[in-house]
């Protein structure tokens, strides 16, 4: 089973071996203006 976590929402840049993960749809919406330009 998956490690429990308060990260609900991941995305990976384009081009990227790195994910990017947030606790919140806020946050995450957040991350994906500042790395998915």
């Amino acid at each position: 089973y998956p490690t429990e976590t308060d990260y609900n929402f991941f995305l990976t840049p384009k081009d990227s071996d790195k994910t990017i993960f947030s606790k919140d749809f806020e946050e995450h919406k957040l991350n994906k203006q500042k790395y998915l330009k």
